[in-house]
Protein backbone atom coordinates (compact mmCIF):
# COMPACT_ATOMS: atom_id res chain seq x y z
CA UNK A 1 0.00 0.00 0.00
CA UNK A 2 2.77 2.58 0.60
CA UNK A 3 3.71 2.18 -3.03
CA UNK A 4 0.38 3.69 -4.08
CA UNK A 5 1.04 6.79 -2.01
CA UNK A 6 4.35 7.44 -3.82
CA UNK A 7 2.61 7.83 -7.18
CA UNK A 8 2.10 11.28 -8.63
CA UNK A 9 -1.37 12.82 -8.20
CA UNK A 10 -2.27 12.57 -11.90
CA UNK A 11 -0.97 9.04 -12.44
CA UNK A 12 -0.53 9.74 -16.15
CA UNK A 13 2.88 11.35 -15.76
CA UNK A 14 4.34 8.35 -14.01
CA UNK A 15 3.02 5.96 -16.65
CA UNK A 16 4.40 8.08 -19.47
CA UNK A 17 7.73 8.41 -17.72
CA UNK A 18 8.01 4.68 -17.17
CA UNK A 19 7.04 4.01 -20.80
CA UNK A 20 9.67 6.45 -22.02
CA UNK A 21 12.33 5.03 -19.76
CA UNK A 22 11.56 1.48 -20.88
CA UNK A 23 11.74 2.52 -24.55
CA UNK A 24 15.07 4.34 -24.31
CA UNK A 25 17.26 1.30 -23.72
CA UNK A 26 15.48 -0.55 -26.50
CA UNK A 27 16.22 2.28 -28.95
CA UNK A 28 19.85 2.53 -27.87
CA UNK A 29 20.37 -1.22 -28.08
CA UNK A 30 18.26 -1.93 -31.17
CA UNK A 31 21.39 -2.76 -33.16
CA UNK A 32 22.48 -5.20 -30.46
CA UNK A 33 19.11 -6.92 -30.36
CA UNK A 34 19.10 -7.46 -34.12
CA UNK A 35 22.78 -8.42 -34.18
CA UNK A 36 22.41 -11.06 -31.47
CA UNK A 37 19.04 -12.38 -32.57
CA UNK A 38 18.69 -15.89 -33.97
CA UNK A 39 18.40 -14.47 -37.48
CA UNK A 40 21.48 -12.31 -36.96
CA UNK A 41 23.56 -15.14 -35.54
CA UNK A 42 22.60 -17.48 -38.38
CA UNK A 43 23.30 -14.96 -41.12
CA UNK A 44 26.58 -13.78 -39.57
CA UNK A 45 27.71 -17.39 -39.30
CA UNK A 46 26.73 -18.07 -42.91
CA UNK A 47 28.51 -14.91 -44.09
CA UNK A 48 31.67 -15.77 -42.13
CA UNK A 49 31.69 -19.29 -43.59
CA UNK A 50 31.17 -17.96 -47.13
CA UNK A 51 33.96 -15.40 -46.66
CA UNK A 52 36.21 -18.08 -45.18
CA UNK A 53 35.60 -20.37 -48.14
CA UNK A 54 36.30 -17.40 -50.42
CA UNK A 55 39.92 -17.54 -49.30
CA UNK A 56 40.25 -20.56 -51.58
CA UNK A 57 40.90 -17.92 -54.20
CA UNK A 58 44.57 -18.02 -53.15
CA UNK A 59 44.99 -21.28 -55.10
CA UNK A 60 46.34 -20.15 -58.50
CA UNK A 61 43.98 -21.45 -61.22
CA UNK A 62 41.30 -23.65 -59.74
CA UNK A 63 40.87 -21.22 -56.83
CA UNK A 64 39.25 -18.59 -59.04
CA UNK A 65 36.70 -21.07 -60.32
CA UNK A 66 35.91 -22.43 -56.87
CA UNK A 67 35.74 -18.93 -55.42
CA UNK A 68 33.24 -17.98 -58.11
CA UNK A 69 31.06 -20.95 -57.10
CA UNK A 70 31.30 -19.93 -53.44
CA UNK A 71 30.26 -16.38 -54.38
CA UNK A 72 27.26 -17.71 -56.31
CA UNK A 73 26.24 -19.61 -53.17
CA UNK A 74 26.70 -16.36 -51.25
CA UNK A 75 24.37 -14.53 -53.63
CA UNK A 76 21.78 -17.25 -53.21
CA UNK A 77 22.02 -17.38 -49.39
CA UNK A 78 22.67 -13.75 -48.43
CA UNK A 79 20.86 -12.26 -51.42
CA UNK A 80 17.84 -14.47 -50.79
CA UNK A 81 17.79 -13.41 -47.15
CA UNK A 82 18.00 -9.75 -48.14
CA UNK A 83 15.28 -10.11 -50.74
CA UNK A 84 12.77 -12.27 -48.90
CA UNK A 85 13.32 -11.41 -45.24
CA UNK A 86 14.78 -7.91 -45.20
CA UNK A 87 13.37 -6.54 -48.46
CA UNK A 88 10.18 -5.42 -46.77
CA UNK A 89 12.20 -2.50 -45.36
CA UNK A 90 12.18 -0.97 -48.83
CA UNK A 91 8.39 -1.03 -48.82
CA UNK A 92 8.07 0.61 -45.40
CA UNK A 93 7.44 4.19 -44.41
CA UNK A 94 9.63 7.07 -45.50
CA UNK A 95 11.18 7.67 -42.05
CA UNK A 96 14.00 9.99 -40.94
CA UNK A 97 13.01 12.79 -43.30
CA UNK A 98 14.19 11.02 -46.43
CA UNK A 99 11.97 10.00 -49.29
CA UNK A 100 11.18 6.42 -50.18
CA UNK A 101 13.22 6.61 -53.37
CA UNK A 102 16.31 7.93 -51.59
CA UNK A 103 16.18 5.25 -48.91
CA UNK A 104 15.50 2.49 -51.40
CA UNK A 105 18.23 3.56 -53.81
CA UNK A 106 20.79 3.91 -51.01
CA UNK A 107 20.15 0.39 -49.78
CA UNK A 108 20.22 -1.04 -53.27
CA UNK A 109 23.48 0.80 -54.06
CA UNK A 110 25.28 -0.49 -50.96
CA UNK A 111 23.96 -4.03 -51.37
CA UNK A 112 24.79 -4.29 -55.07
CA UNK A 113 28.22 -2.66 -54.65
CA UNK A 114 29.25 -5.11 -51.93
CA UNK A 115 27.96 -8.07 -53.95
CA UNK A 116 29.77 -6.96 -57.10
CA UNK A 117 33.03 -6.36 -55.20
CA UNK A 118 32.87 -9.94 -53.94
CA UNK A 119 33.17 -11.19 -57.55
CA UNK A 120 36.27 -9.08 -58.33
CA UNK A 121 39.20 -11.57 -58.35
CA UNK A 122 41.59 -10.04 -55.80
CA UNK A 123 39.02 -8.10 -53.79
CA UNK A 124 36.91 -11.23 -53.38
CA UNK A 125 39.17 -12.35 -50.54
CA UNK A 126 37.95 -9.45 -48.39
CA UNK A 127 34.94 -10.11 -46.12
CA UNK A 128 32.28 -8.30 -48.13
CA UNK A 129 29.55 -10.86 -47.30
CA UNK A 130 30.12 -10.33 -43.60
CA UNK A 131 30.15 -6.55 -44.08
CA UNK A 132 26.88 -6.73 -46.00
CA UNK A 133 25.17 -8.77 -43.28
CA UNK A 134 26.53 -6.50 -40.53
CA UNK A 135 25.38 -3.35 -42.32
CA UNK A 136 21.94 -4.83 -42.82
CA UNK A 137 21.58 -6.05 -39.22
CA UNK A 138 22.94 -2.92 -37.56
CA UNK A 139 20.92 -0.72 -39.89
CA UNK A 140 23.68 1.70 -40.84
CA UNK A 141 22.04 2.10 -44.21
CA UNK A 142 18.54 3.08 -42.95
Amino acid sequence: MPEEQDESPTGEDSEEGSAESSELPRENNSWASSLFSVEGAMMLTAALIIDGLGLIEAIPIIGSILSFLVDVCGVIIVGGWLLFFRGKGLQGSTGRGRSFVTRGMGKMFVRSTLMILEFVPVLGALPFWTALVLIELVGLND
